[in-house]
């Protein structure tokens, strides 16, 4: 389980989930939206998979979903693509992937891409620190680099050069798993809601979802109960971050 999940569920939901505007207008995020209508549709489904025994908990651990996957424990694994390059390392071939699932309009909702990122920290470094930094993620960001990178690992390259390679266009014939991922980047539209959350406050803000949620998966607390509680710790956090960051 994975701070991933809500923002995911969110966008397939169409909404933002944060305010104002997903962090896209201002000066950034102010506060976490977990509790809209079409959000708690989207995460009900999800937890009543849980509290009916239907679905396994394999914790915060990402290889350990991809490992009960793998060994069969489970039929079905909710994960990013980004798992195929474990699938891959495991052996496992015998698997079909799907699009992610929309419960919110194909006009406005989607899968929130995320995933892969690169930064290059401009403080404390010199010039030729900088020039060397800025070389390397240009190669790193490259066509050449991103297809190696994107069939290795099952994430999607982020150069669209790699969409005119010949030898791209002949691994996603026989590797469907990918070609699905491109599908359904070709199928998502750009909207407020698949842009994702702008905040600097991310990581506290997963922080303080995840263990809510991991609450509400259990039975042990109420959905609506944990919805609100992360909802309003996350916020705090947010607004925690802005202050620290003068805004």
């Amino acid at each position: 389980m994975d701070g991933w999940w809500f923002e995911q569920l969110t966008a397939a939901a169409g909404v933002p989930y944060c305010t104002p505007d997903n962090g896209r207008e201002g000066d950034g995020a102010t506060a976490l939206k977990l509790t809209s209508g079409p959000q708690r549709a989207a995460i009900g489904t999800m937890a009543k998979l849980y509290t009916d025994g239907v679905a396994l908990d394999t914790g915060a651990d990402g290889n350990a979903a991809l490992s009960a996957f793998v060994a069969g424990k489970t039929a079905m694994m909710f994960n990013s693509s980004g798992a195929i390059g474990g699938l891959k390392e495991a052996g496992m071939t015998d698997y079909t992937a799907l699009p992610y699932p929309l419960s919110g309009s194909k006009a406005t909702a989607g899968a929130a891409i995320g995933g892969a990122a690169m930064w290059v920290d401009q403080a404390g470094h010199g010039e030729a620190e900088q020039v060397a930094s800025w070389k390397l993620i240009s190669y790193l960001a490259s066509a050449e680099a991103q297809e190696r990178f994107a069939e290795a690992s099952g994430y999607a390259p982020i150069n669209t050069g790699v969409d005119n390679s010949p030898a791209w266009k002949q691994f996603l014939a026989k590797n469907e798993p990918y070609a699905v991922l491109g599908e359904q980047f070709a199928d998502t539209p750009a909207t407020t809601a698949t842009s994702g959350c702008l905040t600097g406050a991310m990581s506290g803000v997963r922080a303080e979802v995840v263990p809510a949620m991991r609450q509400a998966f259990s039975g042990r607390t109420a959905l609506d109960s944990a919805l609100k509680t992360a909802e309003a710790a996350a916020t705090t956090k947010i607004k925690d971050y802005r202050e620290q960051a003068g805004k």
